[in-house]
């Protein structure tokens, strides 16, 4: 069952976007430290990582271009940011897709089934 990691500052969102993964089938987390979430992420070896723009300490930028370099799973930005710098930005450190918030949750679903099954 592939492994869905969700970085997300928000608790109540980070609670509900890992119950709609959960409940398509997928094995869900949401790590809560920021301050270490390089190494979280490194012991619990996502299959795909859902990452917000603003969080605290890193940004998800920061976050996305620093993973893209060690890592090989794929990284969906969800954010609140909706301009087109904010996606091309996001595309250019590496990100593998973009949504904004809100965001249907059979959208989120559909993209990152894509970058399951393209991973």
């Amino acid at each position: 069952m592939p492994r869905i990691v969700i970085v997300e500052d928000d608790v109540y969102l980070r609670d509900e976007l890992i119950h709609t993964f959960q409940k398509a089938g997928y094995d869900t987390l949401g790590p809560s430290d920021f301050e270490n979430v390089e190494e979280e992420l490194a012991r619990l070896k996502p299959d795909l990582l859902i990452l917000d723009v603003n969080l605290p300490g890193k940004t998800g930028y920061e976050l996305c271009k620093s993973l893209k370099v060690k890592s090989s799973f794929p990284i969906l930005i969800l954010t609140a940011r909706d301009t087109l710098s904010d996606e091309l930005t996001a595309l250019g450190l590496g990100a593998d897709d973009f949504l904004t918030k809100p965001c249907h949750p059979d959208r989120l679903l559909a993209r990152a089934e894509r970058l399951l099954q393209t991973y």
